[in-house]
């Protein structure tokens, strides 16, 4: 599995963050904010979760491959790469706490992760679809008894692909169990807002959930 590496300036420590790919892989637009990260003070690495096919990027034009890549991948394949991809951070000298980040695809996979993973002290999910599907029965959302980690989940509310009535559940689970968590929803962003090479991007959402991400890993990280 590849790995894309984005390592800060100085011999550490500095915590580390996995940084998981939206439904079009590891592009230029996720190697950008893996670097983004890195510019402050992160260690962060996005694994290739598309290693296991011919089309490693998909264009976000083509919906219909990007949606029929991620459902070729069940949970144990995504955990296994993630889990390889926790273990490769861990190894590199002067890298401690680490924490977990998804967009859309990668939204899920960081939920997923904080209810299967004891390697992550956080994590992040930006409208992460499917985490409250209720044509599935082993939604991440129904493993949320599992979470020991606090969660921080970014929404919008003009999102077509993850209805607010699932944002809801969410929420109401979390809250049920008690778990540590943040959901914020932007009244005027859809699917993809964080993306700025997409016409979905939302600078104003944007900006702002990357404020309170970074103060978020500033606190569960550093």
């Amino acid at each position: 599995m590849d790995l894309f590496v984005a390592k800060p300036e100085g011999a550490g420590p500095y915590p580390g963050l996995v940084v998981i790919q939206e439904a079009f892989g590891v592009n230029d637009h996720i190697k950008d904010v893996t670097q983004r990260f890195a510019g402050q003070g992160y260690f962060a690495v996005a694994p290739d979760l598309f290693h296991r096919f011919e089309q490693r990027t998909v264009p976000y034009t083509d919906m219909q491959t990007a949606i029929g890549s991620i459902m070729k991948l069940n949970d144990d394949m995504v955990m296994n790469d993630v889990n390889a991809a926790i273990g490769y951070v861990k190894s590199q000298a002067g890298v401690g706490t680490i924490g977990i980040i998804g967009y859309c695809f990668g939204g899920r996979t960081a939920y997923l992760a904080a209810t299967r993973s004891k390697d992550v002290a956080c994590a992040v999910g930006y409208y992460g679809g499917g985490i409250a599907d209720p044509r599935n029965p082993n939604a991440p959302v129904t493993r949320s008894a599992d979470i020991s980690v606090p969660l921080l989940l970014f929404f919008g509310a003009q999102d077509q692909l993850i209805p607010q009535d699932q944002v809801q559940k969410i929420e109401e689970t979390l809250s049920g169990l008690g778990k540590e968590h943040q959901i914020k929803v932007y009244p005027h962003a859809g699917h993809g807002f964080n993306c700025d090479a997409r016409g979905s991007y939302n600078k104003e959402a944007a900006d702002d959930a990357s404020k309170i991400a970074l103060e978020f890993f500033a606190k569960n990280l550093r």
